[in-house]
C-alpha cells in the first residue's frame, strides 16, 4: 500500500473502537482527509501526544484500503500550540477554527491556503488576546477563500461594509493595525456568522460557548 509524509493540522480526534482513534485532519499537501490512528490510546511513544484538535505535526500515512481513509502510521510534533489550551477564551476559539474548518471543507479536496491561513492564525491567537474581532477575521478570510464572500452592502450599513471589506482584503500581517469601534464589530460578527450558518450542514458546538465567553 502506498505510503507518504505530511504536514497536517488536527481538526478533531475521537475513539473508534477500543482503542483506535478516528481523526478529521486537514493536510498541506493532501488537503481533508479522515484518518485512523490504530490503538493510538496505547501507543503514547508513537504518537507523543501529537493528535489532540489544534496539533501542528508531521506525519507518515498510509493508504488504507479496508477503511475509508487513510491510516497514520506516526506523528512528531511541529507546533503542539499549548498556550491555546491553557486559557479558556484562547481554547474555546481555536475549537471554534477547527470545528468551521472542519465543517466547510469538503473530504478529498485540497486546500493550501486554508491550511496557511489556519496555521498564522492559531499562532496569533497564541500571541494575543481571544476576541470578537480575532473571530471576525478569520472567518472572513476562510469564507473569502472559500469561495463564499459574503456581501455586506446587501445589509445596507456603509461603515460595516467598509469594516468587512478591509477584514478580508488586508494583508495578513496588517490585521493589527485595523481599528474596529464595538458597534460596527458586532454588527460585522453578526452578518458573517449568518453567513456561516447558510454554509454548514449542522450547528456549530462550539460557537455558543465561545459567544458567552468573549461576551463575558
Amino acid at each position: 500500500m502506498p505510503s507518504f509524509t505530511d504536514e497536517a493540522l488536527i481538526l478533531r480526534s475521537f475513539v473508534s473502537g477500543e482503542n483506535h482513534l478516528h481523526l478529521h485532519l486537514l493536510a498541506r499537501e493532501r488537503g481533508r482527509r479522515n484518518a485512523f490512528a490504530i490503538s493510538a490510546k496505547s501507543s503514547l511513544k508513537r504518537y507523543a501526544g501529537a493528535l489532540d484538535p489544534t496539533s501542528h505535526i508531521r506525519a507518515s500515512f498510509t493508504v488504507s484500503r479496508r477503511q475509508s481513509g487513510y491510516r497514520l502510521d506516526s506523528a512528531e510534533l511541529i507546533e503542539p500550540f499549548l498556550e491555546l489550551r491553557q486559557n479558556l477564551g484562547k481554547a474555546f476559539l481555536a475549537a471554534y477554527y477547527c470545528e468551521l474548518l472542519d465543517a466547510l471543507l469538503v473530504e478529498g479536496e485540497t486546500y493550501n491556503d486554508v491550511f496557511d491561513l489556519a496555521i498564522f492564525f492559531l499562532n496569533r491567537l497564541k500571541n494575543s488576546t481571544a476576541n470578537l474581532k480575532h473571530r471576525l477575521f478569520f472567518e472572513l478570510r476562510l469564507l473569502d477563500l472559500l469561495g463564499h464572500r459574503p456581501d455586506p452592502e446587501g445589509h445596507g450599513a456603509t461603515p460595516v461594509c467598509q469594516v468587512m471589506e478591509r477584514c478580508m482584503d488586508l494583508p495578513l500581517d496588517d490585521l493589527a493595525s485595523l481599528r474596529i469601534n464595538t458597534e460596527n464589530l458586532r454588527q460585522a460578527a453578526m452578518i458573517s456568522r449568518g453567513h456561516i450558518l447558510q454554509h454548514v450542514e449542522r450547528p456549530l458546538k462550539s460557537l455558543d460557548l465561545l459567544d458567552r465567553e468573549l461576551s463575558g
